[in-house]
């Protein structure tokens, strides 16, 4: 996970173009239903992704693209290995 894809940034205005129909908006990402919405979408994903792998029952590592990466994935061997007594 990045934690930069966590927030939107505070940038400038943003022209966003739909696809279907090639539209043109200016949106300023600044306002706060924006980052808001955003924020929002972001957790649902996260959430609807941690759902899935519990669903199915895989294990899942998240890792911090802002941090080492031996930590977590040593504590996750370690973990499966108790479980696995």
């Amino acid at each position: 996970e990045d934690p930069m894809e966590e927030k939107w940034p505070d940038v400038g205005n943003l022209i966003l173009e739909d696809s279907e129909t090639g539209e043109r908006k200016m949106m300023p990402p600044n306002l706060k239903g924006f980052q808001r919405d955003y924020n929002q979408r972001v957790k649902t994903l996260r959430e609807a992704q941690d759902k899935m792998f519990k669903k199915i029952n895989m294990d899942r590592v998240k890792f911090q693209t802002n941090e080492e990466y031996t930590k977590p994935l040593l504590n996750f061997f370690r973990e499966r290995e108790r479980r696995f007594r």
